[in-house]
Order: C-alpha cells, then sequence, then structure tokens
C-alpha cells in the first residue's frame, strides 16, 4: 500500500502552470515538526514537497497562501531529472490526491 496523509504549514505561496499537455500543475514545500522519541525532547522540522494535478492544482492556487495550515492525502512518488550540469536528481515527494484546511 502506497498511503501518505500529512499536515503542516505551508511554506512558499503556490504557483500554478501547466504542462504542454495542458495539465495544471502546482508544486509546494509543507513543513511538519517531529519530536523526538525515547525520552528525547528535541524538535525536528520536516521540509516535504508536495505536488498536485489537475482540478486540485487549480483549487490550491485559488486557496493557498504561505503559512496556511493543510492535510494532504495522497501518495509517494518518485521521479528522476538530470540536472544542467548533467547530474542525475532523483526527488521524493507527495503526490496529493486530497488537500484541505487542517
Amino acid at each position: 500500500m502506497n498511503s501518505v496523509k500529512i499536515s503542516g504549514t505551508l511554506l512558499n505561496d503556490v504557483q500554478l502552470y501547466y504542462t504542454p499537455a495542458g495539465q495544471a500543475v502546482v508544486n509546494f514545500n509543507l513543513q511538519t515538526l517531529s519530536c523526538g522519541g525515547h525520552g528525547q525532547t528535541a524538535i525536528w522540522r520536516n521540509f516535504i514537497p508536495v505536488i498536485a494535478l489537475g482540478k486540485i492544482a487549480e483549487e490550491c492556487s485559488q486557496h493557498l497562501k504561505k503559512g496556511n495550515k493543510i492535510f494532504v492525502e495522497g501518495k509517494l512518488h518518485s521521479r528522476n531529472y538530470n540536472t544542467l550540469d548533467g547530474e542525475r536528481k532523483i526527488v521524493l515527494e507527495v503526490l496529493a490526491e486530497k488537500i484541505e484546511p487542517a
């Protein structure tokens, strides 16, 4: 099963763009906080990349702003790309299927 449920704070304003095939896309980063386990008191900030497609992307561009607290349901998704220097990169991100206020 590939399922992700996560809530956090939107770190940047959402920018809507369209693929050459006409599909709406937004991507943004979500900050979450994690507490240390086993008696630890440290708090870690996690930065989670999220991508949304189609109607969800269009709705995000209309309603989401930097600083909003949101809840995301989706799947983990990986993709590969090459930098301008020819270096191959792998990105692991959440492909959103549902986004709502937290």
